[in-house]
């Protein structure tokens, strides 16, 4: 516990991440954060990739000790 994984969007309105009526644009998906935690469980990167599809619309893919 204690790590954020991501940006903290600025707390106020009218900003980057900012989609209007308090709803917030993510800086990560749930398939980057899922495909380390895949990988951190023993699937190698073909079945990481069959586990999440989606995982190539993303143009980076952070890894970090989980």
């Amino acid at each position: 516990g204690g790590t954020i994984y991501g940006d903290i969007p600025p707390a106020e309105f009218g900003h980057s991440l900012d989609a209007g009526a308090g709803r917030l644009i993510p800086s990560m998906s749930v398939e980057q954060f899922g495909a380390n935690f895949a990988g951190w469980l023993g699937l190698n990167e073909a079945r990481i990739g069959a586990v999440f599809p989606n995982l190539s619309s993303f143009s980076t893919r952070p890894y970090f000790m989980l």
